[in-house]
């Protein structure tokens, strides 16, 4: 949904700015903490425009 690699994913998840649930061995990411992330990510970007 987002357009990234695995790895900057995952990174986005250790870090804790996209949340995830871990089901079994697998690790989800509910498309709705996806939409949650983005909308920081554009306040935060909208909050240092100039």
């Amino acid at each position: 949904m987002l357009g990234f690699g695995l790895s900057k994913t995952k990174m986005l998840v250790l870090t804790g700015e996209i949340r995830s649930v871990k089901v079994g061995r697998n690790r989800r990411i509910l498309p709705a903490w996806v939409d949650e992330c983005v909308q920081r990510v554009t306040a935060d970007a909208e909050g240092q425009a100039p």
